[in-house]
């Protein structure tokens, strides 16, 4: 929380204020009544609306009753500085809020509320003043509500409105007009008016009227939240906002000079399209797409609208933001309704606005209910200057810090500063006050940027700390950052403790301990080490300091603790040209600490002071041991290396004689033993290139690898040759030419052979895997062939080397052609199909039809068919089987064709079915033949699926299936007047009534002749329920039992 300035810092504080808002856009004029600059004086209550006087003098009206601590009910007036104007003096002022205001031209100002006096004197919620605030008593109108609005005509007639409903006791709904004498203006005709209230008039040029508010009608026509009168008070139709504003009232109205209408409140859409809060409207009352305000204002509505000369839209209300900008109770617009960056209001005001006003020099007049600006206590009314070049500060992060930290302060330019200008970041106190501010960082520039800066180091610890950027070039100031920042003091410095000698050989430790029990930081030689424990095991030489940062900022360095460690004594003994052989001595090469003793626990002599030692000793390994005594406070150090001695080389397993045949691998071995022996192969003593290995192996033998092999066995101490044996060789099977397939008919001759090479080679022929007797050589042949001899054939060779097969080739025997059944003739309908077919023995068989000798394309296989005949298609037809052994010509068949009869088609009337052929006819009735129906009609005897067969010659044609239901009950329904049924059609229940007594048997068919009910009648009447029946129709036999006589009756269930 900021201190409030003590009254005797006044003149200090104004000055620094001055400063601090020099011509800066968007910043709090402080030239206007500084009686209030943190004082909190001004209106103390809301200020809802006011208006300038020619002179430059400002009068206000609201719900105050106090302004400078000076009583001031309702209305009052101030001079151009903000000071009250004791000249104008209401007296007790109005008992309650005044809404709206306006000035005359002779000066009189007319105020509108909801009070009911006006310095004790009865004012029903409107009043005219003389220019010294006494009551005008010629003006008294009565009102039954309150007024909200209050505007004056060029011809001096005032326009009021609210949410009054009579005037003078005359009804009059929410808007009037009145003459300068107070009397209503009988040319002014508004009709009913609004059927609800109106908080904003505005007055075009051309004498119309602008009204805003909650109301859906005017006059009985549908006008919501705006609308235009003409200047007699009736709507204007050339005016039309179509759907209006939807969704909340329009609270403010501005005329543009173009004649655009601005207009603001808690709306949130406009003829359709979203707009929150603000819209601008064209002359005809649409909606001017050009004006877009994108989200618009949003957190509170727009209730003070007002149009600088320029164009650009000034807007206050309840607001806290604008299209995504923060913007609280305030903002500019550009002409086009986007914000208006250039105009920074900072934090703004902490209260609605209520009203809007532009002096001559273009700077705005805010009045409403805030308490603060920017957070400078400002109550209820402030001046906010326009013009000039604006600085902005940003965020600064983060919001706590260390004395002494280095921070980037950012910051925003929108206008010109002057070449050579320098910004200057400044600190305040730990209240938040500018009276002697810290500069922090400065840079030369004249845009926007930012800079590094740093805390003072001694600065105090607090909460309440502000940054903010000033200029030189012009002389202004930022607001400051926006919120309050912590400046955390640096930690007291720590000291080091050691636990031990800070003096030690390598590999020792000392352990440091820091005086700060939390937020320690380590470090050595002035490197951070990461170490942030309250001790710190130190190993190797260094100066050692802790800072700590026990309540979150860093201290300074303590004392430095230095650390020395020794070096341990180290030394390295190499043997050179270890492993040596077993003859003569060998001493060391020695480096890095001298002065030790060679000694070993090993079978070889060592000389304790050269290290010399005496190979004459086995095959091995020995270890040598070097002593360094105790040095510069390390322990005594032994360095161990070893020796080795080799073994001289000696064959163990000699290599053996072999065999291989040619393209195959074989390998000679030997083994032996020694330090580090080598292998040489030879072949009749001749070395073989590569051959270095125990094992040399031959791959891909040939018949020149046959020979004499021996090894020769070495290392550096020696060599021993081991015996020479034989390799044989022999030639493997290779076939160069494979047996081929053959294909033959019946009584041919087949021969198959094979070329090969290898040593000693026989041949086996083979059918099917199964070897044939007596078919040794290299061809094999077979004399007049049959279908038997058909099958898979195949040579197996056999020699020195293995067997190898050749690849099997198969022989086909083909069969010659012969057809066991011949076409028949085919005697076929116009339209039917014709099929031919022929039957025939033999292989791989190939078919064309042929009709009257001639091939038809595509006729190959074993049929041949016709789809739907044709006269064309009579004639005589075989066909031709051919295979590999030969070519058959099948019998002649005769295709000949019969007319073939009309399709007929089935019509009805009534019961009876007629076909459209005359003769010929056959009826089937559910796809059953009807026993001699073979007429052009018939009487359809049941419901059911009928067709016709027409038959001309041996020709047929069918109709088309017919869905027929008896749709007429043939009569009698009496029997000789006696036995009645009833009633037909039928639904639930069939009556049969019976006055003889007879004794009757009831039966019921279905459609298709099946019994589906039975029953004696021997009362005079029976009712049958027939509710479980399919719907359809039924034939109803009854019969006289005693007298064997029965009817038949056909009913209809429904």
């Amino acid at each position: 929380m900021r201190k409030q300035v003590p009254f005797l810092l006044m003149t200090l504080c104004l000055g620094l204020f001055s400063f601090i808002s020099q011509a800066q856009i968007g910043s709090l004029d402080t030239t206007f009544n500084p009686l209030d600059i943190g004082f909190r004086a001004d209106a103390n209550e809301t200020i809802h609306t006011m208006a300038l006087q020619s002179d430059g003098k400002l009068v206000i009206g609201g719900a105050f009753t106090s302004y400078n601590d000076t009583a001031r009910r309702g209305v009052a007036r101030l001079t151009t500085d903000g000071y009250l104007d004791l000249s104008f003096n209401p007296g007790a002022g109005a008992n309650n809020a005044v809404y709206g205001l306006a000035i005359q031209a002779d000066s009189k100002i007319v105020i509108g509320g909801d009070f009911t006096t006006y310095n004790g004197i009865s004012r029903s919620r409107i009043a005219r003043l003389n220019a010294d605030g006494s009551l005008d008593g010629s003006f008294a109108p009565d009102f039954n509500d309150a007024v909200y609005a209050v505007a004056v005509q060029q011809d001096g007639k005032i326009v009021v409105s609210g949410a009054f409903t009579t005037v003078n006791g005359t009804p009059c709904n929410h808007i009037a007009r009145f003459n300068t004498d107070g009397t209503l203006d009988a040319g002014f005709t508004p009709g009913n008016a609004t059927n609800n209230s109106i908080y904003a008039i505005a007055l075009q040029p051309d004498g119309k009227i602008v009204i805003g508010g909650s109301f859906s009608l005017y006059n009985g026509t549908s006008r919501n939240g705006v609308a235009r009168l003409n200047t007699d008070g009736l709507l204007d139709p050339a005016f039309n906002p179509g759907t209006g504003a939807i969704g909340g009232t329009v609270y403010s109205l501005a005329v543009q000079s173009d004649g655009k209408v601005l207009i603001g409140g808690y709306f949130t859409s406009y003829n359709g399209a979203a707009r929150n809060y603000i819209a601008r409207i064209n002359a005809n009352g649409t909606l001017d797409t050009g004006f877009t305000p994108g989200t618009g204002a949003t957190g509170g509505g727009v209730l003070a609208i007002a149009v600088q000369s320029d164009g650009k839209v000034v807007i206050g209300g309840y607001f806290t933001s604008y299209n995504g900008t923060t913007r609280s109770s305030l903002a500019r617009l550009n002409a086009n309704g986007t914000i208006d960056a250039s105009f920074y209001p900072g934090n703004g005001f902490n209260g609605g606005i209520r009203s809007i006003g532009i002096q001559s020099d273009e700077k705005l007049i805010v009045s409403g209910e805030f308490t603060s600006y920017n957070s400078v206590i400002k109550n209820r009314i402030a001046r906010i200057n326009v013009k000039g070049p604006t600085l902005i500060i940003n965020s600064v992060t983060p919001a706590a810090f260390c004395a002494g930290a280095n921070l980037t302060v950012s910051y925003t330019v929108l206008g010109v500063f002057t070449a050579g200008n320098k910004f200057t970041a400044q600190i305040s106190d730990a209240a938040g006050r500018f009276i002697s501010p810290v500069n922090i960082g400065t840079i030369a520039g004249t845009v926007s940027g930012s800079m590094t800066v740093t805390v003072p180091v001694n600065a105090d610890g607090g909460s309440g700390y502000r940054i903010r950027v000033v200029s030189d070039n012009p002389a202004i100031a930022s607001f400051d950052n926006g919120s309050d920042l912590t400046v955390i003091g640096a930690s007291t410095t720590p000291f080091i403790t050691n636990s031990s000698a800070t003096t030690f050989c390598a590999g020792g430790k000392v352990v440091l301990t820091s005086s700060a029990e939390t937020g320690n930081f380590w470090y050595v030689n002035g490197g951070y080490t990461g170490i942030t424990t309250p001790t710190f095991t130190a190993t190797v030489t260094g100066s050692y300091t802790v800072r700590t940062n026990e309540n979150s900022c860093m201290s300074a360095a303590s004392a430095a603790m230095p650390v020395t460690v020794t070096s341990k004594p180290t030394a390295t003994v190499t043997y050179t040209g270890t492993p040596f052989c077993p003859t003569g001595g060998a001493t060391p090469t020695l480096t890095g600490t001298r002065g030790g003793t060679f000694s070993t626990t090993s079978d070889i002599a060592v000389n304790a002071t050269t290290g010399t030692v005496n190979l004459s000793v086995p095959a091995g390994t020995y270890s040598i041991d070097y002593t360094i005594p105790p040095t510069g406070g390390c322990d005594a150090v032994t360095v161990t290396t070893s020796i080795a001695v080799r073994q001289m080389p000696a064959i163990t397993t000699q290599p053996v004689a072999g065999a291989v045949c040619t393209g195959n691998n074989i390998s000679f071995s030997v083994a032996a033993t020694g330090t580090s022996v080598g292998y040489q192969w030879r072949k009749n003593g001749i070395d073989i290139s590569g051959a270095t290995a125990a094992t040399y192996t031959i791959s891909n033998a040939a018949l020149t690898d046959a020979g004499n092999y021996s090894v020769n066995v070495s290392n550096a101490c020696g060599a021993e040759v081991s015996r020479s044996v034989l390799l044989s060789t022999a030639q493997s099977i290779a076939i160069s030419a494979q047996p081929v397939a053959q294909t033959l008919c019946a009584g041919g001759t087949a021969s198959f052979s094979v070329v090969a090479t290898g040593s000693k080679l026989t041949y086996q022929w083979r059918k099917n895997n199964v070897n044939i007797a007596g078919a040794t050589g290299n061809t094999y042949a077979i004399s007049n062939v049959a279908a038997t001899d058909a099958g898979s054939y195949d040579v197996v060779l056999s020699g020195d080397c293995a067997s190898k097969t050749s690849n099997a080739v198969a022989l086909t025997v083909n069969v010659p052609v012969s057809i066991t059944t011949q076409p028949t003739a085919q005697a076929a309908c116009l339209g039917a199909a014709a099929n031919l077919a022929v039957n025939a023995a033999g292989t791989n068989l190939s078919y064309q039809w042929r009709k009257g000798g001639s091939n038809i394309a595509g006729a190959t296989s074993r049929t041949y068919t016709i789809a739907a005949v044709t006269s064309a298609d009579a004639g005589n037809y075989d066909v031709v089987i051919t295979n590999p052994c030969n070519t058959v010509i099948s019998s002649v068949a005769a295709v000949s064709i019969s007319p073939a009869p009309s399709t007929p088609v089935i019509t009805a009337s009534n019961n009876v079915l007629t076909s459209s052929v005359a003769n010929g006819n056959q009826w089937f009735a559910n796809g059953t033949a009807i026993n001699g129906a073979t007429a052009k009609t018939l009487s359809a005897p049941i419901s059911g699926v009928y067709t016709v067969q027409a038959t001309l010659g041996s020709c047929i044609a069918t109709s088309a299936p017919y869905n027929f239901v008896i749709t007429r009950i043939e009569g009698p329904e009496s029997w000789n007047g006696e036995v009645t049924v009833y009633p037909n059609p039928v639904v639930k229940m069939l009556v049969i009534r019976n006055p003889a007594a007879r004794k009757l048997q009831i039966q019921f068919f279905d459609g298709n002749g099946k019994k589906v009910y039975e029953s004696q009648l021997r009362s005079t009447q029976g009712i049958i329920d027939v509710q479980g029946l399919a719907s359809g129709i039924y034939r109803v036999m009854i019969t006289d039992t005693a007298k064997q006589e029965a009817i038949m009756q056909s009913i209809l269930k429904l």
